[in-house]
């Protein structure tokens, strides 16, 4: 093999490496938006199961244009999804919250597209199901909701 041939062969390992090294890259990135994202939801769970609807909705943007999408409309700025839910839930029927089946899905290094199923158990009866989908968008250290739409 000629010197030539080495050294083309040599940049094509460089090459791969490279490449390798800014997937790797990619994929913490991503892990710990992930982390951060689920962190999110860990503290919705916890406020709401301490019944503390002004804990919950720290988790969206606090914005006027930060909305709620369900079957009554859609709801614009914290301070108006705070109101509804103080107005259909109080402590006698908040029930056990928790998330699953959630997805994550990068739109950019600084939003994502996240699809879940939210449970409220209550003691003694039939445990409450619905889906929802969210687009969350970090500020700063922060992952907030910008987008909630709940079913």
């Amino acid at each position: 093999m000629s010197i030539h041939q080495k050294q083309i062969k040599m940049k094509k390992h460089s090459i791969y490496l490279f490449i390798l090294l800014l997937c790797n890259l990619t994929v913490t990135a991503q892990s710990k938006a992930e982390e951060g994202i689920m962190a999110n939801f860990k503290e919705q769970e916890r406020c709401w199961n301490a019944h503390d609807l002004d804990c919950y909705v720290k988790a969206y943007h606090n914005s006027l244009e930060s909305k709620t999408i369900g079957r009554s409309g859609v709801t614009y700025g914290v301070e108006n999804i705070l109101a509804n839910y103080k107005k259909y839930y109080n402590d006698d029927n908040m029930g056990h919250l928790f998330f699953d089946e959630i997805t994550m899905d990068r739109i950019t290094s600084k939003v994502y597209y996240v699809v879940g199923r939210f449970n409220l158990e209550y003691e003694g009866k039939e445990t409450r199901r619905g889906y929802f989908s969210v687009i969350i968008k970090k500020f700063g250290d922060q992952w907030l909701i910008v987008s909630d739409h709940s079913s």
